[in-house]
């Protein structure tokens, strides 16, 4: 979960060149948003639960997807 609400929170900082650095900021604003970071965090818990019967990769690709 933590994984999750941090790309949340960085959602709109993602893509700057430089690291935005300051003590004040909206945590999670209106136009915050998942990233493939969310899917991929998401494929690797699928992953763990149910890896005797899938493949990582293909796991990863089914919620590449859905991003």
């Amino acid at each position: 979960m933590g994984c999750i609400i941090g790309d949340i929170v960085g959602s709109t900082r993602e893509g700057y060149g430089k690291n935005v650095v300051s003590e004040r900021f909206e945590l999670i604003p209106s136009h915050s948003y998942t990233t493939d970071d969310t899917a991929m965090n998401i494929a690797l818990a699928e992953w763990l639960l149910h890896r005797k019967s899938m493949s990582l990769g293909d796991v990863m690709k089914k919620w590449y997807q859905k991003d």
